[in-house]
């Protein structure tokens, strides 16, 4: 094999090992945060629709949730997400569930610097309708049920916010309509 293939090949059998199935890393301050973007649910559920978006959508919350918890100056957030696969696909929708890790770098105002690492659960249920999410702390192979336990995920295609439940779809109140 040439000596210039080698980098390639080292790159391609590593690509799935660093930082898990996907890492992202971010930094911002309290008073200047770097922008996180949330993902829109799929327009047509698939298992592959339905994995991206409970990956993007776990890595865009524990992101924002991770900056809003930090009394000092995040310096970085790094989301590993470990494991996302399919439980169930059904004629309904398809049921995913997201394992992952947030590491968070805070430096404190007395100057010290704290790190943490925390192992997160997620599972959600994706129709063509709606997004449920139900999650909870550290690695729990079943995972809590969204289609009973869950919230309904947010977009920008939802009109009416009550607490924490969303409508994906059409605007509900006229008021609202674009």
């Amino acid at each position: 094999m040439p000596w210039r293939a080698l980098p390639f090949v080292v790159l391609l059998v590593t690509a799935g090992c660093l930082g898990g199935v996907g890492s992202e890393t971010t930094t911002g301050t309290a008073d200047e945060p770097a922008q996180v973007t949330y993902p829109e649910p799929p327009a047509s559920v698939s298992n592959e629709s339905a994995t991206e978006f409970a990956s993007a959508y776990e890595r865009a919350l524990a992101t924002e949730r991770a900056r809003n918890v930090s009394s000092g100056e995040v310096q970085d957030v790094d989301v590993s997400v470990t494991d996302v696969s399919v439980h169930s696909n059904t004629d309904e929708g398809v049921l995913v569930h997201v394992e992952y890790m947030v590491g968070v770098r805070v430096e404190e105002r007395s100057g010290a610097v704290t790190v943490s690492d925390t192992r997160y659960t997620a599972n959600y249920y994706v129709t063509n309708e709606t997004v449920r999410r139900a999650a909870t702390t550290g690695i729990a192979r079943t995972g809590p049920n969204p289609r009973t336990n869950g919230t309904t995920v947010a977009s920008s295609r939802s009109a009416l916010r009550l607490d924490t439940t969303y409508h994906i779809g059409p605007p509900l109140c006229p008021r609202f309509r674009r």
